[in-house]
């Protein structure tokens, strides 16, 4: 089952976040590793709070979350090293995290996809994502799902240990 989060699902959601952490950690990845505990807490009570955050539940278990933005992200105004699709209003794919026990179940594919469902449903046919290059699963789940690699953008925020990304971009139109 695949719901928007509440409040009492945190505890949950961090679990399943620094599963995420961990692994990236034990693959010499900085990707979530920053000196400000990104994505932590504050993060993902922001997330309830925006009706952005979305968790996949198995046995009263917070199994996989990701969030879905609604309000655009800054970080993409930039684009370097190619271009995005098109200038279309967009959604945005952040923070998502499988359970380490429930790895290598789809779930990262079925989290997604339903987010994907919703920005249909919401008539935003663009989404847009990131990753870091080393983050080979999540690179490798967007081009399965049909997103597009347009380029590479760089985060702002100051404790990011290593700010570059690379973008991607799938559209419905």
């Amino acid at each position: 089952m695949i719901r928007k989060a509440d409040y009492k699902d945190l505890d949950g959601v961090l679990a399943a976040i620094q599963d995420a952490k961990d692994l990236f950690k034990s693959k010499n990845s900085l990707q979530w590793q920053d000196t400000d505990g990104y994505p932590n807490r504050k993060t993902m009570e922001k997330d309830v709070a925006d009706g952005a955050l979305y968790v996949s539940v198995i046995d009263g278990i917070i199994a996989a979350v990701c969030s879905l933005g609604r309000f655009g992200e800054p970080t993409y105004d930039r684009i370097y090293e190619g271009q995005w699709l098109n200038d279309c209003p967009y959604y945005v794919i952040h923070r998502l995290a499988v359970k380490k026990e429930f790895y290598g179940r789809g779930l990262a594919k079925a989290i997604l996809d339903h987010l994907e469902g919703i920005s249909l449903s919401e008539g935003i046919f663009d989404l847009r994502c990131d990753t870091a290059a080393e983050n080979q699963p999540m690179n490798d789940l967007l081009i399965d799902r049909g997103y597009k690699k347009c380029g590479v953008i760089y985060l702002t925020r100051p404790d990011v240990l290593e700010k570059k990304r690379i973008a991607y971009h799938k559209t419905s139109h």
